[in-house]
């Protein structure tokens, strides 16, 4: 479960990182 928990939370964090870097571009 943690394991499972640990790459929930890596892909939020790349997906949040994905956005910031898509709104960074296009302002």
């Amino acid at each position: 479960v943690e394991n499972l928990q640990g790459v929930e939370g890596y892909f939020h964090v790349k997906n949040i990182e994905r956005l910031v870097q898509n709104n960074w571009y296009s302002s």
